[in-house]
């Protein structure tokens, strides 16, 4: 049964995003992943206090298109505790398919939970009057109930190509055909001028809506058990399910039809009204809607907070990979939106997708598996809960871990419902950090200053920094997704390690950053971190977020991976009794091949203010780490 609580609306917060569409799949080189070996080390209790900051949230940023929600400031806290994401079904969150869904199921996608249903106009409704929503919508409804996926639905009616648009709107219905340009495709390809409708038109207006009613009035005939495996229905105004009416402009000839940004609000308002009558109000099952809000201004806003129970955040920045120009900023920005939406009781998620980019720039081609599970990294430390992922990505093999690890903490952002926590430990080098990278020393403080961004990856590459596409690093997030090989440095980039609920204590002072380590056919090798060692000594100190697990004591399984490299030795401590007590001691073999080993604690302290854990120097070489884990049991 589907969970309504009033008006259930989902709107997409699209904070300098990509675009909607699915770009081609082009083919890339999918490498094989060695599992690491597995050491099982058993220790005793632990007791610890602890507590670990959430991030604290800044003023708001106004980021390009960034608009936050005008609500009331939240002050931040270090016992912040965010909401999960709306159980709108129960474990509907987690990796999508996205493209094509063709030879994609349970078996052969063991970590697919769901799909889009993307129609296009064209297809829906080839001639008119004549709608196919038997084959374009339930035939998938049925495929997705066989194979227990759960689906988000929206009716594409405009495309580049022009395909999407039913045919007979131009030649019965005399809607005019617009030529617009742009100069190349998220794939890089060059176009050519391709046909929209002039969705001003009267005609357009009115088929549009009676395209409306007949999907909403379709969904609510629908048997249940179908229904309900449609989590939300994305309204789609434009081209593809983005916020603009056309991809690129209008060319010679038929400026004419050009759409200002006031005569396209009024459009866009009303197709929302329009889909709230049949999807909400008139309806025994209503279905949570989503809007694409990378347009809108103070209108949009104002009807989104009045209608809105919930609020859904397209964030294709956070998931199209990583070092993304502007990120700590952009994610500073969501957090405190989110402080502000739940704080008038209000749920919040994210979603957004990788596309076919990832089997054409080196950022993903140079591992595939590697640059799926980094981008789930990525993805987790900005709260994305629905990752759509092209469907062929979902198959092989190497590719499971990234996709298992996503949907381990997919949805929960509660630290007490969280099944684990994590740290996964890297530095991000950024380039617009003037008090770590002086002028004097690295240059210029000016983003196009490719050689200042060169300078810093030369300081570090001692520690295994590359700066592989050099011009595409000063860009905006679009053309950094298009780098043709690893790039270490970045402008306002996150700089920390990625974490969900588990941080560790003072990174820069004790802990050196580190890239590209270890075996190339790892998915771990891309970042870690190492000892700063003084005098002999070095540790690295980790906290837990302080509503973690129920106090005061916890059982859990701790998890280390490290690097094999060198005759080094190490330890693990954990809070036990006010102190820190061993857990286990291990001695490098220099295998030099990335490893686990497992503690398992059957007493961890847990509250505020006291380190957890402590990964100590015991000696020798540096040891790198690239994750700790705690796994509650």
């Amino acid at each position: 049964m589907r969970k309504i609580f009033g008006i259930m609306m989902l709107c997409w917060l699209c904070v300098l995003c990509g675009c909607n569409k699915p770009a081609g799949e082009a083919e890339g080189t999918i490498e094989k992943e060695s599992p690491p070996e597995t050491i099982k080390s058993i220790q005793p209790e632990v007791s610890s206090k602890k507590q670990v900051a959430p991030v604290s949230a800044p003023e708001p940023i106004n980021i390009a298109e960034a608009k936050a929600i005008a609500l009331p400031k939240v002050s931040a806290s270090n016992d912040y505790i965010p909401l999960d994401a709306p159980e709108v079904q129960p474990n509907c969150w987690g990796v999508y398919s996205w493209g094509s869904s063709r030879g994609l199921n349970k078996k052969s996608a063991p970590n697919m939970r769901g799909m889009p249903i993307i129609m296009k106009w064209a297809s829906v409704e080839p001639s008119k009057d004549n709608f196919q929503f038997d084959k374009e919508l339930r035939d998938r409804l049925e495929f997705a109930q066989k194979n227990d996926f759960y689906v988000f639905a929206m009716i594409w009616v405009s495309a580049p190509g022009g395909g999407a648009t039913p045919k007979w709107l131009y030649t019965d219905g005399g809607v005019p055909k617009v030529l617009c340009y742009r100069s190349e495709n998220p794939l890089g390809k060059k176009e050519k001028p391709h046909p929209y409708p002039y969705y001003l038109h009267q005609n357009y207006k009115d088929r549009f809506y009676k395209l409306i009613k007949t999907f909403g009035q379709y969904v609510n005939k629908l048997p249940e058990e179908l229904s309900d495996r449609i989590i939300f229905v994305q309204i789609a105004e434009g081209s593809t399910g983005d916020g603009q009416p056309y991809k690129g402009n209008p060319v010679k000839g038929y400026e004419k039809y050009n759409i200002s940004k006031a005569q396209w609000s009024s459009f866009r308002l009303g197709a929302w009204e329009e889909y709230k009558k049949y999807f909400v109000d008139k309806t025994e099952r209503p279905v949570p809607l989503v809007v694409n809000a990378d347009a809108n201004k103070g209108a949009e806003f104002d009807w989104i907070d009045k209608y809105l129970q919930y609020v859904g955040v397209k964030q294709g920045m956070f998931t199209h990979g990583w070092h993304i120009s502007d990120s700590e900023a952009r994610r500073a920005h969501w957090l405190e939106t989110v402080k502000q939406v739940e704080l008038k009781g209000k749920q919040t998620f994210v979603r957004g997708e990788e596309d076919g980019e990832m089997f054409v720039y080196g950022r993903m081609t140079n591992h595939i598996p590697r640059g799926l599970y980094t981008s789930a990294l990525h993805c987790l430390h900005n709260g994305v809960d629905l990752w759509n992922v092209p469907g062929k990505a979902l198959l092989p093999a190497e590719n499971q871990p990234g996709l298992e690890f996503f949907n381990k903490y997919a949805g929960k952002k509660d630290p007490r419902n969280s099944p684990a926590a994590f740290c996964a430990l890297r530095e991000g080098l950024d380039a617009s950090d003037k008090e770590k990278f002086s002028e004097k020393k690295y240059g210029k403080l000016k983003r196009s200053n490719q050689q200042r961004y060169l300078a810093i990856a030369k300081e570090y590459s001692k520690y295994g920094a590359i700066q592989g596409d050099p011009d595409k690093a000063m860009k905006g997030g679009m053309i950094n997704r298009k780098r043709k090989d690893y790039n270490d440095v970045g402008w306002g980039i996150i700089t920390g390690n990625y974490y969900r609920f588990l941080q560790q204590i003072d990174a820069e002072n004790t802990s050196q950053g580190w890239w590209h380590q270890g075996p190339k056919d790892s998915i771990y090798s891309q970042f870690a971190r190492g000892f700063k060692i003084v005098d002999g000594q070095g540790a690295m100190s980790f906290r837990l977020h302080s509503a973690f697990a129920e106090a005061p004591k916890a059982k859990v399984d701790v998890r280390i991976v490290y690097l094999d490299r060198g005759k080094g030795s190490w330890s693990l401590h954990y809070a036990k009794g006010g102190s820190l007590e061993k857990a286990f001691s291990i001695k490098n073999k220099n295998s030099g091949k990335w490893k686990e080993t497992v503690a398992s604690i059957s007493a961890l302290d847990v509250g505020k203010g006291v380190t957890n854990f402590t990964l100590q120097y015991d000696g020798g070489d540096d040891t790198l780490f690239h994750l700790i884990e705690v796994n509650k049991r």
